[in-house]
């Protein structure tokens, strides 16, 4: 009898793993019962979650508070999720719920982790899939991969992180089904682990004239990424959006 499957996820990443344990479907002896989503995509032109799961039979639901009318699945996987996933929920669960993280943890929890890479000139990064618990990106960790950053801005990293996260998705999930893995806490690694949230990121957006060239450009790299609303420069009469013509036409 094939294992029961709740997914939630939001953007590419989201899609994409989820469209690979639908090709594996039978290969792993699971079924994908319940899709949880906002349906958040970066590029608005490609294939939402809801086609690919109209296009699957599978049912999709808003808000995880569906968890408290449906039957206790065996698995509960987030990637990318837009919401925080409540205890009582977690605790459904038969087998230990899990998240892809797109950074290294526990260096690296909460949001906009790639802009803080960047603004930190990190040379190294990475990405984790690891248990859920109740607090935020706390719990073992399963798997992890790091690499070396190639990216000079923030969406380059984006991108390059998403693929690499793909990669230790794809490659690592049919061991979790099978418990080919051995968990490791959070406290163990040598990493001392930080936490940004959501409004960090408006404080390292913000240039002012009186900054250095290297700062300036610093935070631009670190925080413009189309479609999300760009840095800014400081000024007596407000807030000016800035774009990539401004940022090429800085002068040492």
């Amino acid at each position: 009898m094939d294992s029961v499957v709740y997914f939630f996820c939001s953007k590419e990443i989201g899609r994409e793993c989820l469209k690979f344990l639908l090709d594996n479907q039978d290969k792993y002896s699971i079924k994908i019962k319940a899709v949880f989503t906002n349906n958040r995509m970066l590029n608005k032109k490609s294939l939402s979650i809801r086609e690919l799961c109209e296009r699957n039979k599978i049912k999709v639901y808003d808000s995880q508070n569906a968890l408290s009318e449906l039957p206790n699945p065996d698995y509960l996987i987030s990637i990318q999720y837009h919401e925080i996933i409540k205890k009582k929920y977690l605790e459904k669960v038969k087998f230990c719920p899990i998240n892809l993280h797109m950074a290294p943890l526990p260096k690296y929890r909460g949001c906009n982790q790639f802009s803080f890479a960047i603004f930190n000139k990190e040379k190294i990064f990475g990405t984790t899939l690891h248990f859920m618990d109740s607090n935020i990106d706390n719990g073992d960790i399963l798997f992890q991969k790091k690499f070396r950053i190639k990216a000079d801005f923030v969406f380059e990293l984006y991108d390059q992180t998403f693929k690499e996260s793909y990669e230790l998705f794809s490659e690592n999930i049919e061991k979790y089904f099978n418990g080919d893995f051995k968990a490791r806490s959070q406290s163990s690694y040598k990493d001392k682990p930080s936490f940004y949230l959501r409004s960090d990121i408006e404080r390292i957006k913000a240039i002012t004239n009186d900054m250095n060239i290297e700062e300036k450009k610093r935070r631009f790299k670190a925080t413009y990424f189309p479609p999300f609303s760009p840095p800014f420069l400081v000024t007596k009469e407000g807030r000016i959006p800035l774009d990539m013509k401004w940022f090429r036409d800085l002068k040492d």
